[in-house]
């Protein structure tokens, strides 16, 4: 084979592959440094396959006979100067890609991990081997997630996070930490949570993981969907706090309705204050030899709902305790309830 004919043939597969370096690939006219992969992997559907890597694979596929034919070749292609063939990496990259977008999660992990693997070669250096490893390692994490293992998941996820400051996939790996731990979460969960404390844990985790997302990148396009979930995991911990006051509400604790309402009156203002909790931590108060407080809570109620039906009732409340308490005499130390108050014991086993 000619020189010449060789060359036009290596520009024919550069051709190829072109396409897909702008969106997976390094950009060599930037240093190696690989583009964000929130443009192309995270809308990934397992019912809608990716279009760009699709259409990438279908090319690559009918010209898989042009690479084993590049391969053949290559003790000519070591003998002229100027000429590099894909990197080994890159192409170990770009077949787990194929195997992840045909669902074939375990082929997948298998190739992305033969590039973590993969050594450096002295004869010939593989400049883009670490931003490759690194973009693997993420899609070890997103395969993991694809099949459901959301536990290894998450803890792989938080790894690629910890070992790859700076990358410019971080905001991907930390949207991707959070929806792992979403998925944890049962929707039912809080009907019965002394069983789900496991549950829990990835929940408060996951509120954690989101709520670290939403400071580091306000700008992000995943941002609107994790502060939904971050939203929903709000509601589900004022659900299970709900859930500990009615727990110690019908076995006549007081104390430990006080501990759970003054903790949900902190953790969470735009739905704690309703007329109920305020009713039930004055009465709470009342049991516990807290009259100050009981006092000032139905104070609080009449100012805050003064139409509410339960007006008599603060009312009729304030009036008993008129006879035990001045207002005036409150202490300024006293906590009050739209301030916060501190949070309270472990829940109950």
């Amino acid at each position: 084979m000619s020189v010449g004919l060789f060359h036009l043939f290596l520009r024919f597969v550069r051709g190829v592959f072109r396409a897909k370096r702008a969106s997976i690939g390094p950009n060599m006219s930037t240093g190696g440094r690989f583009r964000s992969s929130e443009s192309w992997f995270a809308t990934m559907q397992l019912t809608s396959p990716l279009r760009t890597t699709k259409q990438f694979c279908e090319k690559f596929c009918r010209s898989a006979f042009l690479a084993s034919f590049v391969m053949a070749c290559a003790s000519n292609v070591e003998s002229l100067s100027g000429i590099n063939l894909i990197d080994p990496a890159e192409l170990a990259y770009l077949h787990g890609m194929d195997q992840l977008n045909r669902a074939n999660y375990v082929e997948a992990i298998s190739h992305f991990q033969s590039v973590d693997q993969m050594p450096m070669d002295p004869n010939r250096a593989i400049q883009g081997l670490p931003a490759w490893r690194a973009l693997a390692s993420l899609r070890i994490g997103d395969s993991l997630f694809f099949q459901g293992k959301f536990p290894e998941a998450a803890q792989h996820y938080a790894a690629f996070i910890a070992a790859n400051q700076g990358d410019p996939n971080l905001d991907y790996a930390q949207y991707m930490l959070a929806r792992s731990y979403n998925e944890q979460i049962p929707s039912e969960w809080f009907l019965v949570p002394p069983i789900y404390e496991n549950d829990r844990q990835s929940m408060l985790r996951g509120f954690e993981a989101m709520t670290v997302f939403v400071r580091q990148y306000p700008r992000s396009r995943y941002l609107n969907e994790v502060v939904a979930m971050r939203d929903r995991i709000d509601e589900l911990q004022y659900e299970y706090n709900s859930y500990l006051v009615d727990y110690y509400d019908s076995r006549e604790q007081p104390a430990g309705v006080v501990v759970r309402l003054e903790h949900m009156f902190e953790q969470f203002p735009g739905r704690a204050h309703t007329e109920a909790n305020y009713l039930l931590l004055a009465k709470a108060y009342v049991q516990t030899d807290q009259a100050a407080r009981a006092y000032r809570t139905y104070r609080d109620f009449l100012a805050r709902f003064p139409d509410s039906r339960g007006r008599l009732t603060a009312e009729d409340g304030m009036k008993q305790l008129e006879e035990i308490v001045q207002p005036a005499e409150e202490s300024p130390k006293e906590t009050n309830l739209d301030e916060g108050a501190q949070p309270g014991p472990s829940d109950p086993e």
